[in-house]
């Protein structure tokens, strides 16, 4: 099942809909609005309004590297849980289809699917939480790196 989503103006499924707002809620949980407003007003202090902004091509390549490396590993933290739970699923009905040709596993394997998929975030949510909490970290910290590098560098 799809929903519309008015913010991004597309079609999204309705698991990405529901991850969208736990995550949201968790940033809001881990007070993540209010370091990300901390980031921004230190950010005028290390970064003032200039047109003389001196940004190291290198300093910049470094951290953009070392950033997305640990968005990725975090975001394969929180995927790995539900992708294996459905790879075994998926797994097991296709020695279900091979064993029995003759069912019609179609109309059973979607909602399947999808009730193991919710049972998964279930029995993750808890470990969740920490993972999107250091996801937040890392991006703040980041972004606050990015600031004194061109900060320093600009002066």
């Amino acid at each position: 099942a799809t929903l519309f989503d008015p913010v991004q103006g597309v079609q999204v499924t309705s698991l990405a809909s529901f991850l969208n707002m736990v995550t949201m809620l968790l940033f809001l949980a881990v007070n993540g609005h209010l370091i990300l407003l901390a980031v921004i007003a230190r950010s005028f202090t290390l970064l003032p309004v200039a047109p003389n902004l001196g940004l190291a091509a290198q300093t910049w390549f470094t951290l953009a590297q070392q950033g997305g490396s640990a968005i990725f590993s975090l975001g394969l933290a929180l995927a790995a849980p539900v992708i294996g739970v459905l790879l075994i699923a998926n797994l097991g009905l296709g020695v279900l289809t091979k064993l029995a040709p003759q069912l019609n596993l179609f109309a059973v394997g979607f909602p399947m699917f999808f009730i193991m998929g919710f049972l998964a975030l279930y029995l993750v949510m808890p470990v969740m939480q920490n993972v999107v909490q250091h996801l937040v970290d890392v991006g703040l910290s980041l972004s606050g790196q990015v600031l004194q590098q061109s900060g320093s560098a600009a002066t």
